[in-house]
């Protein structure tokens, strides 16, 4: 039997293995990727805004900022075809596809998600989650400094 590895916590995010904070505010901000070049270069601005696992113990362990990237903003970004078709049958289809299977139905469906979910629109998701507003604020800050004024990246 092969050993386990042990999990690079600075190459997953808090939000991740980490509980939110109780009690806990958060913010989601929906991005559409209009220029591949822009959504590599977000993703590079947002890779140094995201707050890793690794540090449990650090200020930020209960307040972080998280991404979340759909298939089609894999897409999106110009991931190649054969790396697409390594994804998941599941996470290729996309929520609202398999809404039934999940669940989502009567006033849960998709046809009653708030825009932009369950659209192909929606690429990126920018997460914030901290134990109060001040704190919030201060980690939207540092998330929004990574998608304002970039040409190719739209807010939805």
């Amino acid at each position: 039997m092969q050993p386990m590895a042990e999990l690079e916590l600075d190459d997953i995010q808090s939000g991740v293995l980490r509980p939110r904070p109780t009690p806990y505010v958060a913010t989601y901000i929906a991005l559409r990727i209009d220029d591949p070049r822009a959504g590599r270069a977000l993703m590079k601005r947002a890779s140094q805004v995201v707050t890793s696992a690794a540090s449990p113990t650090s200020p930020l362990a209960d307040t972080w900022a998280s991404v979340a990237l759909t298939f089609q903003g894999l897409k999106a970004l110009g991931v190649p075809p054969p790396t697409l078709d390594s994804f998941s049958w599941e996470f290729r289809q996309g929520m609202a596809a398999r809404a039934d299977e999940l669940g989502d139905i009567g006033e849960s469906a998709p046809q009653n998600w708030e825009e932009p979910l369950g659209g192909s629109d929606l690429h990126v998701v920018l997460v914030a989650v901290s134990p109060d507003e001040e704190r919030l604020e201060a980690t939207l800050a540092r998330a929004r400094e990574t998608y304002r004024q970039m040409p190719g990246i739209k807010a939805i």
